[in-house]
This record gives structure tokens, C-alpha cells and sequence, in this order.
């Protein structure tokens, strides 16, 4: 089966909430101007295809973002050229078949050309993402911090992960 990534156009947009909302809350709720807001800032927003159909898309935000995620800001605060991958999914009949790393290959090289100097994630550790862990660790990430996310009361705590771009 083939699969490409590709740009992701304004048309991507009932499909990428319907995918993030099914996700939640292994990615965080979206709306429809928010999406928006990340599709402008964002320095890698792409779609994957596998066989012609829409089968994921990724968010990856630079250093000039508007957004205040907490997540974000605390990649911000500690780089000034980066990519911050801010949410991925696959939907589930594409799932394992190379489609997330095809997306992370793609936005290294995407960081590289922008001279962006590191890649940075965040994975839930409460509740525990077994599966992102281990695919992040596989692809070279390293876990750099931990915080409880505070919109969310403490009820959920992310691992921070950053990949120095070659």
C-alpha cells in the first residue's frame, strides 16, 4: 500500500476535527477556529494519504505560534528555533503501518530546511500512552521534562521529548 504526506489544505478541515475528536483525550478537543489558528501558524501542517484517501495529519508548530498551549510554552521558553509537533493521528484502519513515522521523517526533514534546530512532542504519562512512548523512544526522542497539565486540574501529566534535527 502507498501512502504520501502532502500539505494540508483549508478543505483537510471537517476531516482533521472529526479524526482529533475521536482521539481525545490522547490529543486535546479542538474547534473549528482553533484549528484554524494552528493551520496559520503552523510551519509543517500536512496531511497523509494512503491509497489517494485521507488517512491522518499532523500539526507542527515553529517559535512564532500565537498559541498558548502550556505544552507549547514550555518548548518556547526554552528554545528559539524548533518544531513542535502538536498533535498526529492516524485513523485506525492506517494504524501500524508506517504512516507516523512517515509523518516525524517528513517533518525532519520540513525542520531542517527551515534551519529549526530541534523537533520537541509531549506524550501522556497519566493517563499512561504506552504506544506513543515506545514509537518516540524508537525514533530517537529523548524525555527532557515532565508537568502536570493545569488545564486540566492535575489530572493529566505529559512527558516532554525532543529529537535534535541532523
Amino acid at each position: 500500500m502507498t501512502h504520501a504526506t502532502r500539505a494540508m489544505r483549508v478543505e483537510d478541515f471537517d476531516r482533521v476535527l472529526a479524526l482529533n475528536a475521536a482521539e481525545v483525550p490522547r490529543l486535546g478537543a479542538i474547534d473549528a477556529a482553533l484549528i484554524e489558528q494552528l493551520f496559520e501558524d503552523a510551519v509543517y501542517p500536512a496531511v497523509i494519504e494512503r491509497e489517494g484517501e485521507f488517512a491522518g495529519f499532523m500539526l507542527g508548530l515553529g517559535p512564532d505560534a500565537r498559541y498558548e498551549s502550556p505544552n507549547y510554552r514550555w518548548f518556547a521558553d526554552r528554545h528559539e528555533r524548533f518544531l513542535y509537533v502538536d498533535r498526529i493521528a492516524i485513523v485506525p484502519e492506517a494504524r501500524g503501518r508506517g504512516l507516523g513515522r512517515a509523518f516525524y521523517e517528513a517533518a525532519f526533514i520540513e525542520a531542517a530546511a527551515q534551519h529549526l534546530d530541534v523537533v520537541c512532542a509531549e506524550v501522556n504519562v497519566w493517563p499512561r500512552n504506552p504506544e506513543s512512548l515506545a514509537f518516540h523512544a524508537a525514533l530517537g526522542f529523548t524525555e527532557v521534562g515532565q508537568q502536570n497539565d493545569p488545564r486540566y486540574g492535575g489530572d493529566l501529566r505529559v512527558a516532554y521529548f525532543e529529537r535534535t534535527v541532523d
